[in-house]
């Protein structure tokens, strides 16, 4: 989920982390952090899904707007987070460009929604959040009921509950997901699935060995490095012949009365 936030570091604070003495609490806010510098990584998964964005979008879990600045420029765009200090920082970073974009502190699993009932989104985002929400189920019906008729649910979701290891723990991952139980869950909430498919072959082998053979804490940040340098090959090759299985999966879901 799109949960991290810049923070000033001074330099004991980065040698404690360098020495993996960091407070699991940080964790989820450092991973994305580092993330949030992967651009091979983070274009690839907004051209996936770009040609199913419309005009009136909700980025549910935007974080600190890692993925935000993509989807701006349209008719509507509202984020949102349960975490103050993110909407706070995507606010800074975004707020005054673009007429048509608010964020917002909500939790699509508790609060109230029924004020945004009234935008008429065609398009809900929900990219690396929908494990990190106990009841996603539930999550899931809200946001088809803030869709309009035949409006798209775009979904991005850790694939294969046999990677579930140390780093899902500290990142405070509920669940990964595979093809079968993604699609009775869609379909559970109201979607009928267009797509579905995984991506991120080489990253799955990746997470496999830090999360289930050295069991580590956080993602390192070389490996994630050359990951990105990377990416040109890994998506000429997902290109070519979509791979079986993936760090990620992807569904394009649509609302049905």
């Amino acid at each position: 989920m799109a949960r991290c936030c810049h923070r000033a570091l001074d330099p004991h604070q980065v040698s404690i982390r360098r020495l993996g003495a960091m407070d699991p609490k940080d964790i989820p806010r450092e991973t994305l952090d580092r993330i949030s510098r992967l651009d091979g990584m983070n274009g690839w998964i907004v051209d996936v899904i770009r040609p199913y964005v419309g005009r009136r979008i909700l980025e549910v879990g935007c974080g600190i707007g890692n993925l935000t600045g993509a989807f701006l420029g349209r008719d509507l765009l509202v984020s949102i987070d349960v975490e103050e200090d993110f909407v706070r920082t995507v606010r800074e970073k975004f707020g005054e460009g673009d007429p048509g974009f608010r964020a917002l502190t909500l939790n699509i699993e508790a609060d109230s929604i029924g004020d945004l009932k009234t935008c008429g989104f065609d398009t809900v985002v929900c990219l690396n959040v929908l494990e990190h929400i106990r009841d996603d189920l539930g999550a899931l019906s809200r946001m088809r009921s803030l869709l309009a008729e035949s409006g798209r649910l775009l979904l991005l979701v850790p694939a294969l509950q046999a990677l579930y290891g140390s780093l899902d723990v500290h990142l405070d991952h509920h669940r990964r997901y595979g093809r079968r139980e993604l699609r009775a869950k869609l379909e559970r909430s109201g979607f009928v699935v267009d797509r579905m498919f995984f991506m991120h072959l080489v990253g799955a082998v990746g997470w496999w060995f830090n999360s289930r053979v050295i069991k580590a804490r956080i993602l390192p940040e070389g490996q994630i490095g050359l990951y990105d340098r990377l990416v040109p090959l890994f998506r000429w090759a997902e290109s070519r012949v979509r791979p079986p299985v993936g760090l990620s999966l992807v569904a394009i879901g649509r609302k049905v009365e």
